[in-house]
């Protein structure tokens, strides 16, 4: 949510060009790959940190019904005018904190979202409970580059990155932290020097 000082003044700008700022990515690289990872989904979803609902249109049968959440309200307001081939249903939600029974959802989405949760192995865990037993969880991520030379230069940037861009951050080591919350990796993909990788994951619980 917006805020005062440095940082409220940022996240309200972050907010507002969302769409704008991400428009030149989601050519290039992002569109493509939400479009074949969301393939994956069936059943009831829920898109986990929907924001602006980039999901929304890639969502087909099977799949039956996506709830998309996000822990700001300015996000999910802006998401109305998007194309949608299923019924979509939007809640304000914690990840960290999930206000859903254990083993309701078939699939959870996660794109571009656990760059910016601040305790991702809580989210993860959230993630994991809300899954039903053998569950797909799919997700499209940014994270610290495999390369050495481009993943420090992350670390340098990333103080700066979280203030500018609503607490994302550069350096995630997000693939780690899978196989401890329960989750066996089934395919992985990445591109641009290991910085944006693609996983489909299966709920061990």
């Amino acid at each position: 949510m917006g805020g005062g000082g440095v940082r409220g003044f940022f996240d309200d700008r972050f907010v507002r060009n969302y769409d704008r700022c991400l428009a030149p990515l989601e050519r290039v690289a992002f569109a493509e790959a939400r479009n074949r990872l969301i393939r994956k989904a069936t059943g009831l979803v829920l898109d986990l940190g929907a924001g602006t609902g980039s999901n929304f249109g890639c969502f087909v049968p099977p799949v039956r019904r996506v709830i998309g959440v996000d822990r700001d309200i300015r996000m999910l307001e802006r998401s109305s005018d998007r194309n949608r081939s299923v019924p979509v249903y939007l809640t304000v939600a914690d990840a960290e904190a999930l206000p859903f029974r254990s083993g309701l959802f078939d699939t959870v989405i996660a794109t571009l979202v656990f760059c910016t949760i601040p305790r991702p192995e809580v989210a993860l865990a959230e993630l994991v409970r809300v899954l039903v037993p053998g569950g797909r969880a799919l997700f499209l991520e940014h994270v610290r580059s495999s390369a050495s030379l481009v993943g420090f230069a992350q670390d340098l940037a990333n103080p700066l990155q979280r203030i500018v861009a609503g607490g994302c951050n550069l350096n995630r080591r997000t693939e780690s932290m899978l196989d401890g919350a329960g989750l066996r990796i089934d395919r992985r993909s990445s591109r641009f020097a290991g910085i944006l990788v693609e996983i489909e994951a299966i709920s061990a619980t």
